[in-house]
């Protein structure tokens, strides 16, 4: 009981994972004081503690939902979706799901980790007439980025004269590296 006049002091100390907001007379200190000038009820407003949700991966390629803020106690869920062309290999928690779910009790940071896929390309090496010449046998099936080597041999009485890939000649080296990134066809002319 406080006499007219008289200058009162109030506290508000939040439970765990709570945290103080203001008091119904608009103050937004958690001790603060009142000049009592009549019966006065004065309430203190809480709000549950919020903690934010953060990953960290290449937004250009890919994308990941569920980041941001989340009251404590709340579940995040994380969803990393790669773009054509990638696929997800994991979280930084060692979680390997591309959707995960997680119980928020405080910060959280997380890196998503995509990989490029590995694009295979047919190669085919010939000769375009095996009685004037013969070519190395590297034709396969190999990932996009593989670095071959191709060597034509021309027989007694003939001359390389060049790569044909389609319709364009590639090279008039007889040897001819180059780096696979789609399915080719190389003929070799005499």
């Amino acid at each position: 009981m406080y006499l007219v006049g008289a200058t009162a002091t109030v506290s508000a100390a939040a439970a765990e994972h709570y945290h103080f907001m203001y008091w119904s007379n608009g103050s937004t200190l958690a001790t603060t004081s009142v000049v009592v000038d009549s019966d006065m009820v004065l309430i203190a407003y809480f709000a549950i503690d919020t903690h934010t949700v953060s990953v960290t991966y290449d937004t250009a390629i890919r994308t990941v939902s569920g980041a941001g803020q989340y009251a404590y106690g709340t579940t995040a869920t994380l969803t990393a979706t790669p773009n054509d062309g990638y696929h997800f290999i994991g979280w930084s928690n060692g979680e390997s799901t591309p959707t995960i779910s997680l119980p928020v009790a405080a910060d959280i940071a997380l890196t998503a980790t995509f990989a490029a896929d590995t694009v295979y390309y047919t190669v085919v090496v010939a000769s375009a007439d095996t009685l004037m010449g013969t070519v190395s046998t590297v034709g396969g099936t190999y990932a996009a980025g593989t670095s071959l080597t191709v060597t034509a041999t021309p027989n007694e009485g003939y001359v390389f004269a060049g790569w044909l890939s389609g319709t364009a000649v590639v090279s008039t080296s007889a040897t001819y590296t180059f780096t696979v990134a789609s399915d080719v066809t190389l003929t070799a002319l005499f």
